[in-house]
C-alpha cells in the first residue's frame, strides 16, 4: 500500500492540554498499524476532544 498521500504531513501542534496532546500524539506512527488500532485510537481521540468540548459547556 503506498503512503503518499501522507508525503509532507506534520505532526499536530501541540494544544497546551496534556491529555489531549498525549492521544493526538497516539496518532502519530499509525500508518503501519492494522485498523483496529486506527479505530481505537481515533476513538480515543474523539472521547478526549468531546469531553473537553464538554467541559467548556461549563465555563
Amino acid at each position: 500500500m503506498s503512503d503518499d498521500w501522507s508525503q509532507g504531513r506534520q505532526a499536530a501542534p501541540a494544544t497546551g492540554d496534556e491529555d489531549l496532546d498525549a492521544v493526538l500524539a497516539e496518532l502519530e506512527g499509525l500508518d503501519d498499524e492494522p485498523l483496529d488500532r486506527h479505530i481505537e485510537v481515533g476513538e480515543a481521540v474523539h472521547r478526549a476532544l468531546q469531553g473537553r468540548l464538554g467541559d467548556l459547556g461549563g465555563a
